[in-house]
């Protein structure tokens, strides 16, 4: 990544230090991989023109937006918003931090979802579950793989991806402060729970009281999807697990997970991993890259 303005500055160890670091040029995001070795560091005196989104992977970074330094161990997120003074980088306890890195301009998700903490003059971080860390880390490789090609629709499909990975990271960030709504706590669990049923909208609003119009809304706000979209994803999650861990046919994982028919499981799989549900299973979940 290139960034404009850098100055470089070594320090007694020999490790360089970024000061000053101004904007890496983005339209609409910029998602990288970094590897950095002890003595790394990004300090932003101004904040950025766009929001930053970190995953951490492996070692252990920190952050400080002014308020004390914070460590982000692996399967933990930071997000901060423009504008916001802000430092990062090797946490003093470790050799070396690997990290997903995302710049992007602001308007290009929706508010909503980019209030993790309702305060938009500091950074906030959320340490996630093994599960959600894993997924999460899924999402944002792919995101990394996507972003490289030339067409179209690969740039479209990382965009989804990104806004999915930071919403559930803010429902995370919303469990943690107990801000966590508990009605869609239980659609989760009633989804679940039946996978092989319709789970249409309006059933699922009747179980916790509210109207269709208004779950669509909570999910929105909290997922960063509809409660269709929940259901799919949840599905074909079921049935990738299914593909790897049973003998179970095409046709009965279909119906088990509540797709039509086999035909309709599998064109709904090949989109969303870019593999048959056969090829899938042959690979033991590898997918194109």
């Amino acid at each position: 990544m290139v960034f404009l303005g850098d100055k470089v500055v070594h320090t007694n160890s020999g490790y360089a230090v970024i000061e000053g670091v101004s904007d890496p040029l983005v339209d609409g995001f910029l998602v990288g991989l970094g590897v950095n070795d002890k003595g790394y560091k990004v300090r932003r005196e101004h904040g950025s023109s766009q929001w930053i989104f970190v995953l951490s992977l492996t070692g252990c970074g920190f952050y400080n937006d002014g308020s004390g330094a914070r460590y982000l161990p692996p399967g933990s997120a930071l997000l901060i918003p423009p504008s916001v003074y802000h430092e990062y980088g090797v946490a003093d306890t470790h050799q070396r931090w690997e990290e997903i890195w995302v710049h992007i301009v602001d308007g290009l998700i929706e508010p909503t979802i980019m209030d993790w903490s309702g305060a938009l003059h500091k950074a906030t971080s959320c340490e996630l579950d093994e599960g959600a860390f894993r997924k999460t880390e899924a999402e944002m490789r792919e995101c990394l793989d996507l972003s490289r090609s030339l067409e179209p629709h690969d740039h479209h499909l990382a965009s989804a991806l990104l806004t999915l990975a930071i919403a559930r990271c803010r429902h995370q960030v919303a469990v943690e402060r107990g801000q966590c709504d508990m009605r869609i706590e239980t659609v989760k669990s009633i989804i679940s729970g039946n996978l092989a049923q319709a789970n249409r909208v309006t059933d699922l609003a009747r179980a916790v009281n509210i109207s269709p119009s208004r779950l669509t809304q909570l999910f929105h706000q909290e997922l960063g999807m509809t409660p269709q979209d929940y259901v799919e994803r949840e599905r074909l999650a079921r049935a990738a697990r299914l593909l790897l861990q049973s003998d179970m046919t095409l046709s009965e994982i279909a119906k088990s997970t509540g797709f039509a028919n086999e035909f309709y499981f599998s064109r709904r799989f090949k989109m969303a991993h870019a593999v048959s549900p056969g090829r899938y299973r042959k690979s033991g979940g590898a997918t194109v890259q």
